[in-house]
């Protein structure tokens, strides 16, 4: 879902990837067949990295395919996990700015994940919604704060920037689209959208740090 228009620069973040199917293939690893995992898992990763958010809709597709059996719903399921702790997706660098980053993103997240539990009380989901407008505003300031004071970072998260105010915009548009016509799944994939270009940030982050 979330990838930068530079080759170079280019970071995939996918909640169904990293923090879901990989995990579990990583638990095949330890048994028997650890070769038929590795190449499974290879395959997810290279099929994401030229087709951002196709293991999303894989997952979903699953779960749709079985709609006569669950009422699950999957873009709902996906928001309740965001705040699941992923590795790819934790900063481990010490810095009062980068940990301000960690503590404004998890805590975004933490509020984009209430939507399915508030969205169906007008009341609460309008103060939700302000809650996510400044959410927003802080990551963005600690974002900005990263990249003041640490200009290696300002080019290179520069794309992950652009791309994180835009699905913030859309998500908006998207809020706004909702009070008429009340497609509340709309709203469940779009919030997903903007999770998952958070993650991008912190993952990029991750792996500029590693270099």
């Amino acid at each position: 879902m979330a990838t930068s228009a530079s080759k170079e620069q280019k970071v995939v973040a996918s909640l169904a990837l990293h923090g879901m199917v990989l995990p579990t293939i990583d638990e095949l690893q330890q048994g028997q067949n650890t070769h038929g995992a590795k190449i499974l898992r290879d395959a997810f990763v290279n099929i994401e990295s030229q087709i951002p958010g196709i293991t999303h809709q894989f997952l979903n597709a699953i779960i749709e395919s079985d709609n006569s059996k669950t009422d699950l719903n999957f873009e709902q399921s996906m928001l309740r996990y965001a705040v699941t702790p992923c590795k790819e997706y934790q900063l481990d660098r010490p810095e009062k700015e980068f940990v301000r980053l960690s503590s404004r993103s998890t805590a975004l997240k933490s509020i984009l994940s209430r939507i399915p539990d508030d969205i169906g009380d007008r009341s609460k989901f309008l103060n939700t919604i302000k809650s996510i407008a400044s959410a927003i505003k802080e990551m963005l300031d600690a974002l900005n704060d990263v990249c003041k004071k640490h200009k290696d970072f300002k080019k290179l998260l520069e794309v992950q920037k652009k791309e994180f105010i835009q699905q913030s915009k859309n998500f908006s548009d998207t809020l706004k689209r909702y009070f008429k016509e009340e497609n509340a799944d709309a709203v469940f994939e779009s919030a997903n959208r903007l999770i998952n270009y958070t993650n991008a940030i912190l993952r990029n982050i991750r792996m500029i740090s590693a270099k």
